[in-house]
């Protein structure tokens, strides 16, 4: 199994979801026209149906798959699958129940899924909880510099993560 349906399986019985389609399975090796190298999700309406596509870079799956400790190395890389699965998974789930998404709520729960579910799947039992949380919650949420993003959405980016931080 696949590091990509590892984090869906987990953030599925992490929130009680009902299983979902296969997120290797609708893994894009490239996305047209899109000028973005991290992840992408890609959602093409076709009448009533809708497809879903998730473009990560192979180098950032190899660099995720390093982390093991909320203080090591490769959180970046491990943060930015978490978030392309979330949301695939937020997509998708809302999709079923014909519920709209903005991207404001998409970002703003990918956001808190990098914290929670991080902390849920590799805190360590033998160290200090809260030092751990906090060790996380700094990591994520302060010290960022965003760059503008292709569509010049850097305001949501920075509302979502804020709101988020103050949620987690």
């Amino acid at each position: 199994m696949g590091l990509l349906r590892d984090i869906q399986l987990g953030l599925e019985r992490y929130y009680d979801l009902e299983p979902f389609m296969n997120v290797e399975e609708c893994r894009l090796l490239k996305v047209d026209g899109v000028d973005y190298n991290r992840e992408y999700l890609m959602v093409k309406t076709l009448g009533d149906c809708v497809e879903l596509g998730l473009f990560i870079d192979p180098e950032l799956e190899e660099r995720a798959a390093l982390f093991h400790a909320i203080d090591g190395g490769g959180l970046d890389a491990w943060a930015a699958l978490v978030e392309g699965v979330s949301h695939f998974l937020y997509v998708g789930h809302c999709g079923r129940y014909d519920r709209r998404v903005s991207l404001n709520e998409l970002e703003y729960q990918a956001e808190a899924d990098k914290f929670l579910f991080t902390a849920h799947r590799f805190l360590n039992p033998m160290r200090p909880l809260v030092r751990q949380l906090e060790t996380l919650y700094r990591r994520l949420f302060e010290g960022w510099t965003y760059v503008d993003s292709p569509g010049g959405d850097h305001g949501l980016y920075l509302d979502a993560s804020r709101r988020a931080a103050q949620t987690c």
